[in-house]
């Protein structure tokens, strides 16, 4: 009995273990039009060219995600009047990295007051920097 006791424990221990270590990235923003915090923007999630989750940002611009599993996801940010803008987060299936957070803030330009704006043609490149522990801005596409 005690044997299988002690069996049951360490199997329980080992599970919750494993699924502590899930690879999951929360990603938290804000949303910015000219230092203005900016309500609705439509923030939509895609893993391998599929949207498979769409949010909003909230009346103080603020939004939040959950991304698990690994793999390349592409961020879309849409708003009518303004220039979409996107980001891709690479969680390389090479790397653990466990549960991390990753947050930032990104400014929208209006098609009417703005010309397009160089950042609107770059899509900025987040990556997982094993050697740092952390997810990174490393390039833009």
């Amino acid at each position: 009995m005690r044997l299988f006791l002690c069996l049951l424990f360490l199997n329980m221990a080992v599970s919750s273990f494993a699924i502590c270590q899930n690879n999951t990235l929360i990603i938290k923003g804000t949303v910015y039009y000219k230092s203005n915090r900016l309500e609705n923007v439509k923030v939509e999630v895609f893993a391998n060219g599929k949207l498979t989750e769409t949010v909003k940002s909230n009346s103080r611009g603020k939004f939040s995600l959950k991304l698990n599993g690994k793999g390349n996801y592409t961020l879309r940010f849409k708003k009518n009047d303004y220039f979409d803008r996107q980001m891709v987060f690479s969680a390389h299936p090479k790397n653990d990295f466990g549960r991390e957070r990753f947050s930032f803030e990104i400014d929208m330009f209006k098609f009417s007051e703005d010309e397009t704006p160089e950042e609107v043609t770059k899509v900025p490149l987040i990556e997982y920097i094993e050697n740092e522990s952390q997810f990174k801005f490393t390039q833009n596409l």
